[in-house]
């Protein structure tokens, strides 16, 4: 059972330049939205600017909670920053309006401008438009020490809302035109005024401290805490859910977490697990334990869950892509003892889609012949006996290269590779999941969905009830269907062949555990929050 942002995290990699040959996500060419969020990596939609700010999960929206303590005052900036703003509320005249108060827009989180939740936000900033290169670039020259994740907010959704507000507020509609970027602490007590320093040194721009919720304090809704673990959990590390349990992989523990919350050290990891997003260590869940491969020279290593001790496995077959160029699993299946993985194709021209399986028991390998056409994004499934592959092959820019439909391909030791129809939703960032009693699922992040059922033939079953996001979307089969997670998470009922929305009111680390989701919540620096979504059991027709 792959844990979603592990499984997910080299799909995350940003890629500006055409030529690199490493999947990027699907920012540059995804239907564009005002807002994106990123923990750790600020992602500047107009131009396209990757700022490395702090550890990055998972691309996600989190939903609202309790009010918490109020920190509302401003503190100075440069008068630089504050030449071009609007003058104090006054009464012109007896006909005139007061001027625009940009303190309590700011206050107000600019009045809705934000089109995500943002109970989280802890401190604005408001950028006049001509001053907008001039930060972007400057951000990329500070690091935001604790920074848990930036929302960006056009111009045009800033002017609305100030608009909305100068009505409401029986004010003048402002005459400045600003952007809007609001940064949020990982915990209460992280270095905010330091970064309030830091950001006010453009001209022009406004930086405030206004009121958050820490994730901590807010309601589940569906959710239960089972325990707080007496240990952090970096952004990089690398969660799966097996048998036993709950294995944590990071930079220097190896950790399973019971269901009761109770966990057991292990031995560190030989490999340096270092991001969640862009690191080159993938993680593979196999039953009894869990396979670590590196990707820049296939350095290959199982835990025994059993234990919590580490052996290596042999290095895999040579994946025929050229010296120095990266490789990552396009995603694995675990059959009968082996787990099977596949390389997402290059992003180059006679790019392959390389298949290897690894004997658990005895660290080996042995190599299949390549998916028949390449494959850089999609997904990769198995109903225990047939190995399935779909997506589409694309190039440096996150263009899909022919058919949008994915192509799907079963692989079976008796009849090799073999086509099937392909899946009548777009191809540009798409995943399949085999679900037991149902057929094998497959949906997009553009939350259109399909199944291909024993009618041998697709047929589409409705839109994944979940927010929009800028992401690949993952999923996994559960005991009775499977969960997708995107900008959001989803249950998918294999009995009535519908989707369920799951509400995740925080964001967290996620594994699937059997008949529920375990989430991991970072409380602060030393504990992590054990929480537990159930999910319908299986019933006894399906055993």
């Amino acid at each position: 059972m792959n844990e979603l942002d592990s499984a997910g995290r080299h799909h995350a990699q940003v890629v500006v330049a055409s030529v690199a040959d490493i999947a990027p996500p699907p920012m540059n060419s995804l239907v564009s939205k005002t807002s994106r969020r990123s923990r750790g990596s600020l992602l500047v939609a107009v131009v396209g600017l990757a700022i490395a700010v702090g550890g990055f999960a998972v691309l996600a929206i989190r939903d609202g909670g309790v009010p918490s303590a109020t920190d509302s005052a401003s503190p100075p900036t440069p008068s630089s920053a504050t030449s071009s703003l609007p003058p104090p509320s006054t009464t012109l005249g007896p006909s005139a309006l007061p001027a625009f108060n940009v303190s309590l827009f700011i206050d107000a989180k600019l009045g809705g401008a934000f089109n995500e939740p943002t109970d989280e936000i802890g401190v604005v900033a408001l950028v006049p438009v001509d001053a907008q290169q001039a930060f972007e670039a400057y951000l990329a020259t500070v690091a935001l020490a604790e920074l848990d994740s930036v929302t960006y907010i056009s111009s045009s959704d800033v002017a609305a809302a100030a608009k909305a507000f100068a009505t409401a507020q029986g004010t003048a509609p402002p005459e400045q035109r600003w952007v809007a970027v609001g940064f949020v602490p990982r915990f209460l007590d992280s270095p905010t005024g330091d970064w309030i320093e830091e950001l006010a040194g453009v001209a022009g721009v406004r930086i405030a401290r206004v009121d958050f919720v820490p994730l901590a304090t807010r309601g589940l809704e569906g959710w239960r805490v089972v325990a707080d673990l007496g240990f952090g959990i970096s952004s990089g590390a690398i969660v799966q859910a097996v048998d036993a349990g709950v294995v944590v992989i990071d930079g220097i523990s190896t950790r399973l977490v019971l269901d009761d919350g109770s966990w057991v050290d292990g031995a560190p990891s030989p490999l340096a697990v270092q991001s969640s997003c862009c690191g080159d260590v993938s993680g593979f869940p196999a039953k009894d334990s869990v396979i670590l491969i590196k990707a820049e020279n296939s350095e290959v290593w199982i835990l025994d869950v059993d234990t919590l001790t580490w052996r290596q496995a042999d290095t895999p077959p040579a994946t025929g892509y050229p010296v120095g160029s990266a490789r990552y699993p396009l995603g694995s299946a675990l059959i009968d003892r082996e787990l099977v993985v596949v390389t997402a194709a290059g992003r180059y021209v006679d790019a392959i889609s390389t298949v290897a399986a690894l004997d658990i028991d005895t660290g080996a390998w042995r190599e299949f012949d390549p998916v028949p056409s390449p494959i850089a994004v999609g997904g990769v499934t198995s109903d225990g006996n047939r190995l399935i592959v779909a997506g589409t092959a694309q190039d440096g820019n996150n263009v899909v290269i022919g058919d949008r439909n994915p192509v799907v391909y079963q692989h079976t030791t008796d009849s090799g590779w073999q086509q099937l129809p392909s899946i009548p939703i777009d191809g540009q960032a798409s995943t399949i999941t085999w679900v037991d009693n149902a057929g094998i699922l497959a949906w997009n992040y553009e939350q259109e969905s399909a199944i291909l059922d024993r009618s041998g033939q697709w047929r589409t079953i409705g839109n994944v009830p979940m927010p929009f996001s800028e992401c690949y979307p993952r999923s996994e089969s559960v005991n009775a269907g499977a969960v997708g997670q995107c900008g959001g998470l989803a249950w998918f009922d294999a009995a009535t062949v519908a989707w369920h929305p799951i509400e995740t009111p925080y964001v967290a680390r996620f594994a699937w555990a059997r008949d529920r989701l375990a989430g991991f919540l970072e409380v602060d620096r030393n504990t992590t929050r054990l929480t537990a979504y159930d999910l319908p059991p299986k019933s006894p027709s399906d055993s």
